[in-house]
């Protein structure tokens, strides 16, 4: 039972997989098709050719470090860090969305370090799919938060969105579940596994004006 299980969770892994890389390939065929038969001009295809190849080249990459998980073979390489560093690179990263957007992503992080001991590139990847998620679905702002309660290092992205919806809440970290508004994927499921390797715990619920998600990584 558990090899027929184990066998169906596969299958299941890869027929998603192959869904979700599906919709840009088809995308980058069809640009590459209008450029072919001179019905559409190269530079806006190529634009959208190179947007899809992005977003396929970020899927392989998220597909692959959660089958290492699912395989017990990413190791990570722990040092004693101070959190806020990672999430004021986070930041910066998602700046050209920021711009684009109008958006107003605000930190709010205690005065004193945060340290956590982690692999820095590995919970970067989470804390920054967790932060596009919010960027993705707020109206104006992501505000971020960082403190330390307890033994635990918390920190808390909340959006000023719709909001999650009751029965997605449960299965927000599942990967590939399609929720209210369509979207599937596993950046999620990914930032979770990432985050229980660390010791800690995510949860998402909705707070006053949108969604709130909150992980807690103990303390060095």
């Amino acid at each position: 039972k558990k090899i027929e299980k184990s066998q169906e969770t596969q299958r299941t892994f890869f027929q998603n997989s192959s869904h979700e890389l599906k919709t840009p390939l088809m995308a980058i065929e069809g640009y590459a098709e209008a450029i072919k038969e001179g019905v559409m001009e190269g530079e806006p295809a190529a634009e959208v050719i190179l947007q899809e190849s992005d977003r396929m080249t970020h899927l392989v990459e998220e597909l692959l470090s959660i089958s290492k998980i699912d395989a017990k073979q990413l190791s990570l390489t722990l040092n004693v860090t101070d959190v806020r560093e990672i999430l004021y690179d986070c930041i910066r990263m998602v700046e050209p969305i920021d711009r684009k957007r109008s958006l107003k992503i605000t930190p709010m992080f205690c005065e004193q370090p945060v340290n956590i001991n982690c692999d820095e590139t590995q919970l970067t990847k989470a804390l920054l799919n967790i932060i596009v998620n919010g960027i993705r679905h707020c109206e104006t702002a992501v505000k971020i938060t960082c403190d330390t309660v307890g033994k635990d290092a918390v920190i808390t992205v909340e959006d000023d969105g719709d909001g999650l919806d009751e029965k997605d809440i449960s299965h927000i970290f599942d990967r590939f579940y399609t929720g209210r508004n369509g979207n599937t994927g596993i950046g999620l499921a990914l930032a979770s596994e990432i985050i229980k390797l660390h010791g800690g715990s995510i949860t998402a619920k909705n707070g006053l004006s949108g969604a709130v998600f909150e992980i807690k990584i103990p303390l060095q």
